[in-house]
């Protein structure tokens, strides 16, 4: 199994799921779902404790000139953790396939660049606005704004600044160019299509809906135009990154 993962990000209703659906029709690629009830935060704790107990270990070693308890440097620790992590996770998928990956929400990262800094990232992108309504609408009624639009600039700056990352808008694919980017995008992970036709850019020219919720799971919270300004003049680089992807403010 390649060791490199490959991570679908960004913040939720970004169309996520969807390319998750998509990238796992590739003949070597599975995406899993983030695992449930798995939280980054107890998984970095855990990580940081089996670091400090190693070094503790290599230090009662040195100190007693014998090799009595199992110490371990950073590297090793970040190694098998990431072999068990990886292990744990593609047990959720098509364990055949030789590249795994996941999907993960932003901005729970930073245990994932430490175990894996060579790992490709796709960032899942949407204009704020329906991201900060969709969120509101279907997921979290008491999710801040503010927060979401600030894991947002945050996922953008991500995607256009880390040379491992890929950035997909699914509100900006057109189905004259979709196939063609989904190729490109291929090609930057690594794992290029044999042939032009397959399920998966069939998949990707018809642009399914996939995670959608019915009309009667969705509120009916609106962000106005008031609330829109006031995001743009408190949320430090949103206005800027807005037009830079394209977007009207």
């Amino acid at each position: 199994m390649n060791r490199s993962p490959i991570f679908v990000a960004g913040v939720p209703r970004s169309a996520n799921t969807w390319m998750q659906v998509a990238l796992s029709l590739h003949p070597r690629i599975h995406i899993t779902g983030h695992p449930p009830k798995t939280l980054a935060g107890e998984l970095s704790k855990f990580h940081e404790a089996r670091i400090a107990a190693g070094r503790l270990a290599n230090q009662w070693n040195e100190s007693h000139d014998m090799d009595h308890f199992a110490g371990a440097n950073t590297q090793t620790c970040s190694s098998a953790f990431a072999d068990y992590l990886s292990t744990i996770w593609t047990g959720y998928g098509d364990s055949t396939k030789p590249r795994w990956g996941m999907k993960i929400l932003w901005p729970d990262t930073r245990l994932y660049h430490e175990l894996w800094p060579d790992a490709k990232w796709i960032i899942c992108i949407r204009h704020p606005w329906n991201v900060i309504e969709s969120v509101k609408n279907t997921l979290d009624t008491k999710s801040p704004p503010k927060q979401i639009a600030t894991n947002w600039v945050e996922s953008v700056r991500f995607g256009l600044d880390s040379p491992n990352a890929f950035t997909w808008q699914i509100d900006l694919s057109y189905p004259e160019s979709r196939a063609v980017r989904m190729v490109n995008l291929l090609r930057f992970i690594g794992e290029p299509l044999d042939a032009m036709q397959s399920p998966l850019l069939d998949f990707v020219a018809a642009a399914p809906i996939v995670h959608k919720r019915t009309h009667k799971d969705r509120g009916t919270w609106k962000l106005d135009k008031p609330l829109q300004d006031q995001l743009l003049d408190r949320v430090d680089g949103l206005k800027n990154l807005i037009k830079e992807m394209g977007y009207t403010p």
